[in-house]
């Protein structure tokens, strides 16, 4: 790259650090289009595109640079990208061509754990986390995922002692992964979840609403800190506000949905109960339909069921890498 080119690539990112990603594609576009064999160019334009939600024009970007040069890092966008349109399959490829080219590639470990995760393959998800950790053990993220899966596999675990040991295990990585990125919100509501779970409500109310004010706009974070208040406040209504909010930002999570209804059978509110808890069960919610049944045909003598939350463990999609 020659002095022009390389001023023009610092003023692209400069304005897309500063949050400018149209103005920084324009930029780009008008360098690639006077060096078209820059394969940096088109992957800055793909990125350009990422940030501004248009992942099928930074597919194509993505590609053109890997046509020019295959190196793992554009490799890498492709994968998300193609994921960030439900194309799974093809973004698991891209990623084992990633770990051919180069082995030590952390961020691919990472991304093909959560793809195996969402898959229910949690045994293979858990090695590639603990592999992307080998490689960068400050790696905030993996820590966070890493936590997250030996809770999962915890939960079925017969020998009080080594579910115990499990838990302490992932606690330490939940931790960790804190220390590293204290603004990545799921490591916030992983950590806050397991606490609640080991009964340190306390710490536990410090995540959650960490969660909260790092994601105000995210109706799966508001819901999940509103049913940790609704369950230790024995339902206050000082929470609807929290759970109207959810529902409006995310009417179509099933979590959401199931969290909202367990509140109104906390609070004898029944038939609204049944509504949400029937619109979480449409949207497949995998424990929905067991308490539309402790309901019952009356629901004037219904009684709410005692559950934690665990509802983090249904979200649809993997967080994002690095």
């Amino acid at each position: 790259m020659n002095k022009t080119t390389n001023e023009l690539i610092e003023r692209a990112y400069s304005l897309k650090d500063q949050g400018n990603a149209q103005g920084a594609l324009d930029v780009l576009r008008s360098a690639a289009a006077r060096w078209p064999a820059c394969d940096l160019l088109h992957l800055l334009i793909g990125q350009c595109h990422d940030d501004l939600d248009q992942f099928a024009e930074a597919e194509r970007a993505y590609r053109r640079a890997l046509a020019i040069e295959r190196r793992p890092e554009t490799l890498s966008f492709l994968a998300r990208a193609l994921r960030r349109q439900d194309r799974d399959a093809e973004s698991l490829v891209c990623l084992r061509e990633v770990l051919e080219i180069d082995p030590e590639y952390e961020e691919a470990h990472y991304t093909i754990g959560c793809h195996l995760r969402l898959a229910g393959d949690l045994d293979a998800a858990l090695e590639c986390f603990q592999r992307a950790i080998a490689i960068d053990p400050d790696y905030a993220v993996a820590h966070a995922e890493l936590g997250f899966i030996l809770m999962r596999r915890n939960d079925d675990r017969d020998d009080r002692q080594a579910a115990a040991d499990v838990q302490q295990l992932a606690l330490r990585h939940l931790r960790r992964s804190v220390e590293l990125d204290p603004e990545y919100h799921w490591s916030r509501l992983y950590l806050a979840n397991l606490l609640w779970q080991l009964k340190r409500v306390r710490q536990a109310r410090v995540h959650f609403e960490a969660a909260a004010r790092l994601r105000p706009d995210d109706g799966f974070v508001l819901s999940a800190c509103a049913d940790f208040l609704s369950v230790q406040s024995g339902g206050s209504e000082r929470v609807e506000p929290r759970f109207r909010k959810a529902v409006e930002l995310a009417p179509e999570e099933p979590a959401v949905r199931y969290q909202y209804g367990q509140h109104l059978l906390r609070t004898k509110r029944y038939g609204e109960a049944r509504r949400e808890l029937l619109l979480a069960d449409r949207l497949g919610h995998p424990r929905a339909r067991e308490l539309l049944a402790s309901i019952g045909e009356n629901p004037a003598v219904a009684r709410p069921m005692k559950l934690t939350n665990d509802d983090v463990k249904y979200r649809r999609r993997p967080a994002k890498g690095k």
